[in-house]
């Protein structure tokens, strides 16, 4: 058989009938100081490889790099099993891997009698906040993992765009718009209005907390600011900022005043 994984993951590329027959990753790697990451090795090619370094008669392992090879607890509890004895590891990687609680609390027994390990990468695998806690405890070497970070907590918006609410107030923002074709300047084109309005909206909920019985009163200060942009300023005049604003806020239905839709 050949000697290294890596050759084998190779045999089994070029040879389809290999890839079916031979079960590559029960023999012992003959050199287990090779780049293993990624070679698929499973729980089978895990237990292979710490029987290689228990039986090995070399010098000590830099690193051992098992990363991305689908090992799960019955992988980590072979390694836990290897770091109890004397084998002098410096660096273990298993990152990217699926080892959960179970196969943590195992290596964190070993590690807790084991002095030759310096760094150990169980970053990208699903151990809880409880596992990870146990491992930090027990190890003297320094361990990657994930940060704990809060869930995202979403902006009211956020909770909205994808949502009912968002749908409606567009929609009762497209009516609004519809009937107010004497509210303001003829010629500014209704659909360039309409969807300056929906930026403006979009853009003031993005960065404000605002409670759900203030949307109508957004909807219809943006489509003020739009309308107000919209029109030229050779022909803008205060009056008619002020007879546009005492008509939207008539739309509220009482809701808010001309000067609730200016501010």
């Amino acid at each position: 058989l050949l000697p290294t994984f890596g050759e084998r993951v190779r045999l089994c590329m070029v040879c389809k009938i290999a890839a079916h027959v031979l079960e590559w990753r029960l023999a012992p790697p003959l050199q287990p100081r090779e780049e293993m990451s990624g070679l698929n090795l499973g729980d089978l090619g895990a237990r292979a490889v710490t029987c290689a370094l228990a039986t090995s008669q070399q010098s000590p392992v830099g690193e051992l790099s098992l990363g991305s090879n689908n090992i799960g607890n019955t992988g980590a509890f072979e390694i836990s099993a290897l770091l109890r004895k004397s084998c002098t590891i410096r660096r273990l990687s298993l990152r990217d891997n699926d080892i959960n609680d179970a196969g943590a609390h195992a290596l964190a027994a070993a590690l807790a009698v084991n002095t030759s390990l310096e760094e150990l990468d169980l970053w990208g695998n699903s151990i809880s906040k409880a596992g990870k806690a146990a491992l930090l405890a027990a190890t003297k070497c320094k361990v990657f993992l994930e940060l704990e970070r809060p869930p995202p907590q979403p902006s009211a918006w956020f909770r909205l765009a994808d949502g009912r609410m968002r749908t409606v107030l567009y929609e009762w923002i497209s009516q609004v718009q519809t009937g107010a074709h004497g509210a303001w300047d003829s010629n500014a084109d209704p659909q360039d209005l309409l969807f300056r309005t929906f930026h403006y909206i979009d853009a003031y909920f993005a960065c404000k907390r605002v409670r759900r019985t203030e949307m109508q009163l957004v909807g219809v200060a943006s489509t003020f600011l739009a309308a107000s942009q919209a029109i030229s300023a050779a022909s803008r005049e205060h009056q008619q900022d002020d007879e546009l604003a005492a008509w939207l806020a008539f739309v509220t239905d009482g809701g808010y005043t001309a000067d609730n839709v200016k501010e």
